[in-house]
């Protein structure tokens, strides 16, 4: 037995389920909060057990850490070859518990291993896959409205706040296919760091439910937890792009300077950035009243009134020619 949290990598059952019948590593589950067990060896067919493991209300399994990135290489192959090659088509709601449960691999990835080369190529594929399931359902309202309940609300956050920015970056001149992925990534990453209850405590900010001067440090802290752990060089570049990582710098700053965790004002704000505050924003409230379209134009009223200057005033107008 060993301490789950420090060596070991959970993997969701239904993705391993999905992933082959034999598996190349040692496969074991938690007993306790710190124990786990052993319960298959390398390469033994796993299918079976694990289907017997998730009848009993098993959703996870873990792997050695280390190993852990290798099956994060070839998972990201799985994505692009088996689960999603040609002649695989997906149904939208296949498509999206895969894209869910990769999130979740590449979240833990980046929480136990760091920037390794294997999360950060499992993170760009996640992206492209979720751009991808956002053309099959382009009604952001139908999204929302037919899988809001098949998704833990973090993960539906990201992708409507990517959904949005989208959809928001196609307004101007400048758009493309790989802006729109730096942007998908940020929405899908920027809060990586948080707990469960911590990023309750960062909705009801959100909602003015919580003074900023009254966050729990990790809160206030995470943008930059965040985009610190993410800037990191190999052979002298990025591993990941300088935009994503400056989104998410600012992701939670406010036009007047009353956001955190620099209290920037409008003027040191990005377009980027700008775009996902605005976007998460529109989101926020439009969750807030269950995506009910007779309360849209008073939603983009309020958010035309607070982000009006620097480039947030570009971002609204944007965020506005969606809906004209």
């Amino acid at each position: 037995m060993a301490n789950a949290d420090v060596s070991y990598c959970k993997i969701p059952i239904k993705l391993l389920v999905k992933y082959n019948k034999k598996f190349p590593f040692d496969v074991y589950i938690r007993l306790s909060v710190d124990k786990i067990i052993k319960i298959s060896k390398e390469n033994d067919e796993i299918t079976d057990m694990l289907l017997k493991y998730e009848s009993k209300g098993v959703q996870e399994v873990y792997v050695n850490k280390m190993e852990f990135a290798i099956f994060l290489k070839n998972l990201k192959e799985s994505f692009t070859n088996k689960f999603f090659g040609p002649g695989k088509p997906k149904t939208v709601d296949e498509a999206l518990e895969l894209v869910e449960q990769g999130h979740s691999v590449v979240r833990e990835g980046f929480a136990k291993l760091g920037v390794h080369e294997s999360v950060v190529d499992m993170a760009k594929e996640v992206t492209r896959q979720s751009m991808e399931l956002m053309k099959k359902v382009p009604n952001i309202l139908e999204f929302y409205t037919t899988y809001k309940e098949k998704c833990a609300p973090a993960f539906m956050r990201g992708m409507l706040v990517g959904y949005t920015s989208s959809a928001m970056i196609e307004h101007f001149s400048w758009q493309s296919s790989v802006v729109k992925q730096k942007a998908v990534m940020a929405a899908q990453l920027c809060d990586l760091s948080l707990s469960l209850d911590e990023y309750q405590e960062l909705l009801m900010w959100e909602r003015g439910e919580v003074e900023t001067k009254k966050l729990d440090p990790n809160i206030f802290n995470h943008p930059l937890i965040v985009a610190d752990m993410l800037a990191v060089e190999s052979g002298g570049a990025n591993l990941i792009a300088p935009e994503v990582i400056n989104i998410i710098k600012q992701h939670h700053e406010r036009p007047d300077g009353t956001g955190f965790p620099k209290g920037f004002s409008h003027a040191k704000i990005t377009l980027l950035a700008a775009i996902n505050i605005v976007a998460a924003s529109f989101i926020e409230l439009m969750i807030e009243n269950h995506f009910n379209l007779e309360k849209k134009d008073r939603i983009l009223s309020m958010i035309q009134l607070k982000y009006n200057k620097g480039n947030f005033k570009k971002a609204c107008e944007a965020l506005m020619a969606m809906f004209t």
